[in-house]
């Protein structure tokens, strides 16, 4: 162990306030209800990833089968809320980080 620290936010998701408020709510209603039961069948007609070949030797299979939070090293998601990000300000206003590396200690 090289250090420790409290809890701390890690893989988040957001949205934009430009983006589309049912679509970012589904999204978020999906990630929220996610369980280590859940899996993925990836398969090129449902997921296209720029720059990733089907079947040659990149991380995508066609017809794989994914346990989603294996794949990802989660046990879920949960709903954060701002206060729970200031363990992370904190964080980088100890290692002078912009653009906490402006302020006086």
């Amino acid at each position: 162990v090289l250090a420790e620290s409290e809890p701390a936010p890690y893989c988040t998701f957001g949205s934009t306030k430009d983006a589309d408020p049912e679509l970012a709510k589904k999204i978020k209603s999906a990630l929220l209800a996610l369980t280590d039961r859940d899996l993925a069948h990836m398969t090129p007609e449902l997921l296209e990833v720029e720059g990733m070949e089907w079947d040659k030797g990149d991380f995508l299979r066609s017809g794989e089968v994914l346990n989603v939070c294996k794949v990802g090293k989660i046990d879920g998601y949960e709903d954060a809320k701002d206060a729970d990000y200031d363990v992370l300000r904190e964080m980088a206003r100890n290692a002078k980080i912009s653009p906490y590396s402006k302020y006086d200690d």
